[in-house]
């Protein structure tokens, strides 16, 4: 007999309880549910592209979720003969001044693949890009060689973060909590705040 949702569910999520790591990929977008369960049942998610990074605005800063998540290029698992997706070699858009905040950034936080994040940037044509990603990870790397780089030091802080942030997204039951309702409301109306001051100051 087929399992219902809910029992699948439960099934998922009695893993993730028990494991240290969840191996999080892109699904249909850059980012996934299963990413967010992870976080909230304590597993610390390993994911393959930096723009996961800005998934998870406002509910985390780039420097929370570079403490509780675990970047592994796409690129270093699959190598350069397998096909590597589209957020394994994307870039970061804007303008120029926030394309090289963006860069630094980054390379500030994960400092070991500052090349790559290099490589990633928009002034370089996608073709550019994948040749570029192609060229600096030429054969893969097995997930668990990966893994076993992470200390036991760094399993335990990353812990230790996803148990102080990961309520930021879910929806709690009682109004004090820091949850995700609260935390997207409070954006919202600072958002107005900001264009009803930015509309005072104008000229027009």
């Amino acid at each position: 007999m087929k399992p219902s949702e809910g029992e699948s569910y439960a099934r998922i999520a009695a893993v993730k309880l028990q494991s240290t790591f969840c191996v999080e990929p892109p699904g249909d977008t850059i980012t996934r549910k299963s990413l967010v369960d992870s976080i909230v049942l304590g597993c610390i998610p390993v994911v393959f592209a930096h723009q996961e990074l800005d998934m998870f605005e406002p509910f985390l800063t780039a420097q929370q979720f570079r403490a509780i998540a675990y970047f592994v290029p796409e690129a270093e698992v699959v190598g350069s003969e397998q096909q590597i997706s589209i957020w394994g070699f994307g870039t970061f858009g804007g303008r120029k001044q926030s394309v090289n905040k963006k860069l630094k950034l980054l390379r500030e936080l994960y400092p070991e693949y500052a090349e790559l994040l290099s490589a990633l940037h928009p002034r370089f044509s996608e073709t550019k890009r994948l040749e570029n990603v192609k060229r600096l990870f030429p054969s893969p790397t097995p997930m668990l060689d990966i893994l076993l780089r992470v200390t036991e030091d760094e399993v335990r802080k990353k812990q230790e973060v996803l148990a102080q942030v990961a309520h930021r997204l879910v929806i709690g039951l009682d109004d004090s909590s820091e949850d995700a309702v609260r935390i997207l409301l409070d954006k919202i109306v600072s958002n107005d705040q900001l264009a009803l001051r930015m509309a005072q100051e104008s000229p027009m």
